[in-house]
């Protein structure tokens, strides 16, 4: 198998569907999300959305994992997880460049997206909240 980090976050979310014994129509529903979402995700057309993180995060998915490719791909099996705290923050980042970009009707591609909303993040890790002027001004590098 190839090194999670080297893997996709579609690659992953696909890991642990499959580890759960779930088909994707299964997944889906139990996820609360469409076939066609979960599809976008795991073919890198779309990035999982907050909703999607955190409750695969109450499954027991070390989200970290899944974004980054770094760690354990279960909370149980990390010595060290992201706090519930951590998961609501980026999921909070990843909804805010959306609004932005869907506001000024802005085109991003999943890897441009995904800088974006991870800057969004590390700027708003000490804090723990996400300041609006630097989501804008992190929003505006999307060209």
């Amino acid at each position: 198998m190839v090194e999670s980090a080297k893997q996709s976050i579609g690659d992953r979310l696909r890991i642990f569907r499959e580890y759960k014994k779930l088909t994707q129509s299964q997944f889906a529903s139990a996820m609360e999300m469409s076939t066609t979402g979960l599809q976008s995700n795991e073919s890198n057309r779309s990035l999982p959305n907050s909703k999607l993180l955190v409750s695969l995060y109450q499954q027991g998915l070390n989200v970290n994992w899944l974004l980054s490719g770094e760690g354990q791909m279960l909370l149980s099996d990390s010595a060290i997880s992201p706090a519930e705290g951590d998961v609501s923050l980026y999921a909070d980042a990843m909804e805010a460049i959306d609004y932005l970009l869907q506001e000024g009707k802005k085109a991003a591609t999943y890897q441009q997206r995904r800088a974006l909303v991870d800057a969004l993040y590390q700027a708003s890790k000490q804090t723990g909240e996400i300041d609006k002027t630097t989501a804008i001004m992190i929003a505006k590098l999307a060209a």
